[in-house]
């Protein structure tokens, strides 16, 4: 590998640098070796560009459908002969502190009170007893998590599987006035150091020692993933494609279609590439032995820029995925959406009825007016106001443009800021996916975005909604009202009148009088604000209720709540909703409740029409394409526990 080229000035940082990590005595010889090699190829330039010309999109022999790959053998024999190949990794160095907790993230109880680790284990403990063999399972911790995790593990000790422990490097963060390492300028205890980013997986693997163990035991490949992924299961037809092709490398993706909503934020969505990295990677072990020791794992270099204690400082990571040019034969296999099932965060409650309902509630709730202007007489252009009483219909809202001066003119802002308040999400009441996201939050106070607006892929957004966007014919992407925009960039360009968004003119009439309201949208003042920028969203960050065909699909077993939270059932296996088409008699919400005992379950639902007087009893189910059309002047009803699929229904006879 080339040696990087540094300037006389670099090469004096790295010398100091080098004096100064020498005594650092926390860390071993070889995490001293390797965080020197990695801040010097930072200041070389070295793999933080990706050249852009030469990224191509993946052909389909790169990038494997899942549903060609040949199915294991039924001889439970060869199936123990490929287990015993195979070794478990999961990435358990984070804390569950984005969900209130202290302790390493996979023990968190999950669900029916196991833990992400119980759940990992008594998986791997079925497949040793269901085919005799001897997957072993390892835990990648960090130093924030090693101690907690080596007594956890203590409860698996008559377990059937083997388990093993090993940390990922210790790196000191970077003080980035004088690029000396933190825990010499001041002792911050664990603040001090960072775990580089799971791209550390290989080297710590063959530093620990445990690489060379379980080649001695015959294992050849590894399958690594996160261990809040519960999707990341041991796929044996995966293994298996990778053992006869000597693949040495293979990265799982997903289709952008196929990524939970609340997730797409988690991916740099780039328009050549509709696959993306789910984390859960297969490896040859021999291979990656080979790689390390010829230190020829360069991958790109991510730097994270930090705070602590008012010193602004740097830690520089890589990741596991960038790996995937070092390997030979290395694929992609395109997976189901099940393989990828993440434990992120939780989010705060929506706000979904009035406000004094919580008035006793744990949160503090504010609530201000937007502003008020007079409509205009189109013929003299005067305030309708000034013509004639016309109560509430000589006003209208100007638009939710006028979101950020009514929240400064309010007072409300300042009073946010006083508090140390830095962003503001905002969003449509009616939207149900607009749930707080922690990793956007997250991306923007890192990267000091002053704006950011969620953007769906036009084949996301469901049929009934299209017409809600202003459809561009270059562009593929639409605003979905959901926007995290910084407190003070309010401020600053509020108070600076630089806010010029585009003007919507919308003519109305009111009492035979033609008016028109001039209106503006939030999401043009994008370009106003500093970096600003869109994220391409999962569908499920866009779930509005616009209408009483909305209803019906977050009101059935479509959706599940909790916790405040709608969410899309794992039921359903058409990654699309059913189409939904109600007539007038349903328009008027009092109406619609009052023809649905309770409403249907439509798990297996792809379309339904409803014509005319028409009422449903209770327990119903719909499935496949549904058409019920009552006669005029008959009352039709669906009678309590009926199973209609794929039928029209025109009358009683037809059920």
């Amino acid at each position: 590998m080339s040696t990087p080229t540094l300037s006389a000035a670099d090469k004096e940082k790295i010398t100091k640098l080098q004096s100064a990590v020498s005594g650092l005595n926390q860390i071993s010889e070889n995490e001293k070796v390797g965080f020197v090699n990695l801040v010097t190829r930072y200041l070389s330039g070295e793999a933080q560009h990706v050249e852009w010309s030469k990224i191509q999109t993946p052909t389909d022999e790169v990038v494997v459908p899942y549903d060609t790959l040949t199915p294991v053998p039924e001889d439970p024999a060869e199936t123990k002969k490929l287990l015993d190949k195979l070794v478990v990794l999961k990435l358990n160095g984070g804390l569950g502190t984005t969900m209130g907790c202290t302790g390493p993230k996979s023990v968190i109880e999950v669900r029916n009170g196991l833990t992400f680790l119980d759940l990992i284990v008594i998986q791997i403990e079925t497949l040793n007893k269901k085919y005799g063999c001897s997957v072993p399972l390892l835990l990648m911790n960090s130093f924030n998590t090693h101690d907690d995790t080596l007594k956890i593990v203590e409860k698996y000790a008559k377990s059937d599987i083997e388990i093993h422990t090993f940390n990922q490097s210790q790196y000191p963060r970077l003080a980035v006035d004088n690029f000396t390492p933190l825990p010499c300028i001041k002792d911050a205890g664990k603040d001090g150091w960072y775990p580089p980013g799971h791209g550390d997986v290989f080297p710590s693997l063959v530093n620990s020692g445990k690489l060379e163990a379980l080649l001695s035991q015959g294992k050849e490949y590894v399958f690594v993933a996160n261990s809040d992924n519960l999707g990341a299961v041991v796929d044996l037809n995966i293994l298996n494609h990778l053992i006869n092709k000597k693949n040495e490398y293979c990265m799982e993706l997903l289709e952008i279609a196929q990524v939970p909503d609340e997730h797409v934020n988690e991916f740099k969505s780039i328009e050549k590439f509709k696959i993306f990295n789910t984390n859960n990677l297969w490896v040859n072990l021999n291979a990656i032995k080979r790689l390390v020791q010829a230190d020829a794992l360069k991958m790109e270099i991510i730097p994270n820029p930090k705070e602590v204690d008012g010193i602004k400082v740097l830690q520089l990571e890589t990741a596991a995925g960038a790996a995937i040019k070092f390997f030979d034969r290395a694929i992609g296999i395109n997976v189901p959406r099940s393989r990828f099932l993440p434990v992120k965060a939780t989010s705060d409650l929506l706000l979904v009825q009035i406000v004094e309902k919580y008035a006793k509630s744990d949160i503090e709730i504010h609530t201000f007016n937007q502003s008020q202007y007079p409509r205009l007489a189109v013929d003299n252009f005067t305030p309708l106001p000034c013509i004639k009483d016309a109560g509430k219909d000589g006003w209208y809202p100007p638009g939710h443009g006028d979101v950020f001066p009514s929240l400064v003119n309010s007072g409300k802002l300042e009073a946010l800021l006083s508090q140390g308040k830095e962003y503001v999400f905002v969003a449509n009441s009616d939207n149900l996916g607009a749930v707080v996201d922690l990793n956007i939050l997250n991306h923007l106070i890192n990267n000091k975005n002053e704006y950011c607006m969620e953007l769906l892929e036009i084949a996301q957004v469901p049929d009934e909604h299209v017409n809600e966007f202003k459809s561009i014919e270059k562009f593929k992407i639409f605003n979905t009202n959901n926007l995290w925009v910084n407190l003070n960039a309010i401020k600053r360009l509020v108070q600076a009148d630089a806010l010029k968004m585009e003007i919507i003119p919308n003519p109305k009439e009111v009492d035979g009088i033609r008016v028109l309201q001039l209106e503006t949208a939030a999401g043009a003042a994008i370009k106003f604000f500093d970096r600003a920028i869109g994220i391409n969203v999962p569908r499920s960050r866009f779930l509005p209720v616009k209408a009483t065909s909305d209803l019906l699909l977050v009101q059935s077993d479509l959706y599940t709540l909790s916790d405040g939270f709608v969410t899309r059932n794992p039921a359903r296996t058409n990654p699309a909703n059913p189409s939904i088409e109600l007539g007038p008699e349903f328009k008027k919400v009092a109406n619609f409740l009052s023809r649905f005992k309770t409403i249907p379950s439509i798990i297996e639902l792809d379309s339904l029409k409803v014509t005319g007087d028409v009422w449903f009893g209770s327990g119903i189910t719909l499935k496949g394409k549904v058409i019920i059309a009552a006669k005029p002047g008959v009352k039709l009803e669906i009678p309590n526990g009926a199973v209609i699929a794929n039928k029209e229904i025109n009358g009683p006879q037809d059920i």
